[in-house]
């Protein structure tokens, strides 16, 4: 068990430290851009579709990284992500990606893209996770709707999710 929990957090800290350098060479091409800190944490839900595990599950992420402009930003993402049905929580690590359409200056839609690694609580469990989708943000305030999926690398099996999330930027 200890062998299994210590080769979880190995590539745990590795892939964050990937997704970290990544995050500060896409701020660092973009030098003359207006660089700041971005945060966000968000909860929400997503419904299971499509053949494969189509679990529902309730989720909670939060991102950390940077603003470049008014157009873009990159992060890293750390969540928990619960699939009610079975007994195991996904923790997915990924570099997130948003693109911004300000409307006004308190009002932005974005895109994003959120991929990485997720790893199992309970089990060894883990495998390639990804999610896009759209959303707004209204001064502090955020709403996304986005689909994701969650794949398992040693069943080859997924879980697919249309996902409804709120949160708050800072």
């Amino acid at each position: 068990f200890l062998h299994k929990l210590s080769y979880m957090k190995t590539k745990i800290t590795l892939t964050t430290i990937l997704l970290l350098l990544f995050g500060t060479f896409t701020a660092n091409i973009s030098g003359q851009n207006k660089v700041k800190y971005l945060g966000e944490v968000d909860v929400g839900y997503s419904i299971g579709v499509g053949k494969e595990l189509a679990y529902s599950s309730f989720g909670a992420q939060t991102v950390h990284g940077v603003k470049i402009g008014d157009y873009f930003s990159t992060g890293v993402g750390v969540a928990l992500t619960r699939y009610f049905y079975v007994s195991e929580t996904f923790v997915p690590v990924t570099l997130n990606l948003k693109g911004y359409l300000p409307f006004r200056e308190d009002l932005t839609g974005f895109v994003y893209v959120d991929a990485g690694w997720g790893f199992g609580l309970k089990s060894d469990v883990s495998g390639f996770n990804i999610s896009s989708g759209v959303g707004v943000a209204y001064k502090i305030f955020k709403f996304q709707l986005g689909y994701s999926n969650q794949r398992i690398h040693s069943t080859g099996l997924g879980h697919n999710g249309i996902s409804l999330r709120l949160g708050f930027i800072f």
